[in-house]
């Protein structure tokens, strides 16, 4: 039979990293995408006239793959956080249902 510990605090506290994580670099990339686009206007610095527009849709096309790849992060997040919440669920009934069938003798 294999071991199974939990420690709610560690589970809610990941859980909050990667939330966090999902909306710090989901942040980040939005202000990388507006640093990129200035860059590529018209003297943004690296303003080319063909090459530049899509240079500025290939790199809003990479951000909106890494944005979905962030959300990700906080879907994992949510996981853990129902997996907590059941296994809480599954505790609780169990020591009601020995309270229960305790007090039955």
């Amino acid at each position: 039979m294999s071991d199974a510990v939990f420690d709610y605090n560690k589970v809610a506290t990941v859980s909050t990293q990667l939330q966090n994580a999902n909306t710090d670099l989901v942040t980040h990339l939005a202000n990388l995408q507006n640093t990129v686009t200035a860059m590529l206007s018209s003297g943004g610095g690296l303003y080319m006239e063909q090459s530049s527009p899509a240079l500025h849709d290939a790199y809003a096309h990479f951000t909106v793959t890494l944005q979905n790849a962030m959300n990700n992060i906080g879907n994992f997040a949510q996981q853990f956080e129902k997996i907590k919440g059941g296994l809480s669920d599954f505790d609780s009934g169990t020591q009601k249902a020995v309270i229960a069938a305790g007090q039955k003798q």
